[in-house]
């Protein structure tokens, strides 16, 4: 697996564990959907109309990261993309 893949899980896996542990508090009844404010949507307009404005928050966030230089983006196959354009030398540092 590549680097970038196990670093994002890795910065990510605290929360996956938070939400397991909450989903299975709930399956053992030690807390209940009031206790946590779960409330099902009144409609299904304002759950998408939450989702929408969800998703553009986040991209807004990503590109104002991106344009400010906060956020760095580099595709997942640039070393074996690079090793191929170049014969063979690599640019890693590590001398392969």
């Amino acid at each position: 697996m590549n680097e970038e893949i196990k670093s994002s899980l890795l910065r990510i896996s605290p929360f996956i564990v938070i939400l397991f542990v909450i989903g299975l508090r709930l399956k053992q009844k030690r807390l209940t959907t009031t206790e946590l404010y779960l409330n099902k949507p009144i409609s299904i307009l304002s759950f998408l109309k939450w989702w929408m404005g969800f998703l553009i928050f986040i991209l807004l966030t990503e590109l104002t990261l991106y344009h400010f230089e906060l956020l760095e983006v580099s595709p997942w196959n640039k070393i074996v993309a690079f090793r191929y354009s170049h014969r063979g030398r690599c640019s890693t540092g590590t001398g392969g």
